[in-house]
C-alpha cells in the first residue's frame, strides 16, 4: 500500500499512549513511506517537534496521560506550527467544533486504508494552504505540557 506522500510531509509524528496501536499506527505511517517519530504524550510531542524540523504530519490520539490531551495539545500545535497537518484521532467521537484549523478526526478502530485517505486530504489542503515557514514558529509556551 505504500503511496508518495513523503513529498510533502517527510516526517510524522505519532502520539499515541498505548504501545500496540502506536506501533501499529507508525507502521501503518511507514507504509506510507513517512519517517516516524512516537511520542506517549504531550510533553514528549513536543520535545519530538522541537528537535524534528521536518515533521509535517501530527497523529495524535485525544485521550492520553499527563495534564493536557491530545486536542490541547493539538490547539498548541495548531498555534505554534500552523503549517503541520493535525489528525486526531479516539475510540469516542470528537465534534468538528473541538478540532484547531483544518484538523481532520479518524474514529478508531481505523486502518490503512482510511489512514491513507485521511492523510492524502489533510497534505493536499495543507500544501494548497499558505503557511508560517518552520524556521519562524509562533512563539508559545511549552513549558505548560511538561
Amino acid at each position: 500500500m505504500k503511496m508518495e506522500l513523503t513529498n510533502l510531509a517527510p516526517c510524522a509524528l505519532i502520539i499515541e499512549d498505548e504501545v500496540l496501536v502506536r506501533l501499529y499506527g507508525a507502521d501503518l505511517l511507514a507504509e506510507l513511506g513517512f519517517k516516524v517519530v512516537e511520542a506517549g504524550n504531550a510533553a514528549e510531542a513536543l520535545h519530538q517537534l522541537e528537535m524534528h524540523q521536518d515533521i509535517g504530519l501530527v497523529f495524535s490520539d485525544v485521550q492520553m496521560p499527563g495534564a493536557h490531551d491530545g486536542l490541547e495539545l493539538a490547539r498548541l500545535i495548531h498555534c505554534r506550527w500552523p503549517q503541520i497537518a493535525l489528525l486526531i484521532t479516539s475510540g469516542r467521537p470528537v465534534s468538528r467544533d473541538s478540532l484547531p484549523g483544518a484538523a481532520e478526526f479518524l474514529p478508531k478502530p481505523y486502518d490503512g486504508k482510511a489512514l491513507a485517505r485521511h492523510v492524502s486530504q489533510l497534505l493536499a489542503l495543507n500544501k494548497s494552504t499558505p503557511c508560517a515557514s518552520r524556521a519562524n514558529p509562533v512563539p508559545v509556551s511549552a513549558e505548560a505540557f511538561v
